[in-house]
């Protein structure tokens, strides 16, 4: 079927399946003056059909194999936009400059690396806010945990700081059989919208190590989950206090705006 075989060892998925392929086009929605990254182009099955929407195409393919054959099937309009590079390496930001304007992010994440793309993806947006939109594959485990709110259990690190930038939906599943290999799980494609939030975050670093301390001891309450980054307990009273919490609460009880509220005080109080 490829005359390149998915490789294991780079988490290849390959999708094959053509309604899906047009449900992602739909979804996305191209106008010909959109600028379109695509994340890991593989074979191409969905290159091919983006660039019969708009000349603004840029790809990104670490495997060299998929990376030649793809130039070569493409043709000399469009062979010199496949960048060969990893995704989390190559600079998005440096990307959407080149293209002149902000730009939609879709792709066929491989499972191995997809929670990175979203961290990398999240700092790079905040750093220059060039990105429109994302229209991208996951496990759908891990979309699930991407679109989820307090109080449920997929809510996590990633739902707290993907809202901070996007307003996220799950919007298409995915059967396993739409993929060669086939792998053991769904999958689901998720819209990110980009836009400002509006409560801000005095300091987005501190705001990551507030919410990153609270889940990675999510079974604790948060006076103690919190201590690795409010050290000094009658900080932490004043703080919680000020917030309208009582600390008793857990880390997917909080709401973004809870971490915000607690990052911006910790950063009043201590100066």
């Amino acid at each position: 079927m490829y005359s390149n075989p998915p490789l294991k060892s780079l988490g290849q998925n390959f999708l094959k399946d053509q309604n899906i392929i047009s449900k992602i086009l739909n979804l996305v929605d191209i106008k010909p003056e959109d600028n379109i990254l695509e994340l890991g182009c593989g074979p191409g099955a969905l290159t091919k059909e983006i660039i019969k929407h708009t000349d603004n195409f840029m790809g990104i393919e670490k495997d060299i194999r998929l990376f030649e054959s793809l130039k070569s099937e493409l043709g000399e309009k469009f062979s010199n936009k496949i960048i060969l590079g990893d995704m989390l390496r190559v600079s998005f930001n440096e990307t959407a400059k080149k293209m002149r304007g902000k730009i939609k992010l879709v792709g066929n994440l491989p499972y191995n690396i997809s929670s990175q793309v979203v961290f990398k993806i999240i700092d790079e947006y905040l750093a220059e806010n060039l990105f429109d939109s994302a229209f991208l594959m996951f496990q759908k485990e891990v979309a699930d945990r991407l679109c989820s709110r307090e109080g449920l259990k997929d809510y996590g690190i990633l739902s707290v700081l993907l809202r901070y930038v996007a307003d996220a939906k799950s919007e298409i599943s995915v059967s396993p059989f739409c993929f060669y290999p086939k792998p053991k799980v769904y999958s689901s494609v998720v819209k990110c919208v980009f836009r400002e939030y509006p409560k801000k975050a005095n300091d987005v670093r501190l705001l990551k190590n507030v919410v990153k301390s609270a889940f990675n001891q999510r079974r604790k309450k948060i006076n103690n989950s919190l201590k690795p980054v409010i050290k000094d307990p009658d900080v932490f009273k004043e703080i919680i206090s000020k917030c309208g919490l009582t600390g008793n609460e857990r880390a997917e009880d909080l709401s973004l705006d809870n971490y915000i509220d607690i990052s911006n005080n910790l950063i009043m109080l201590q100066g």
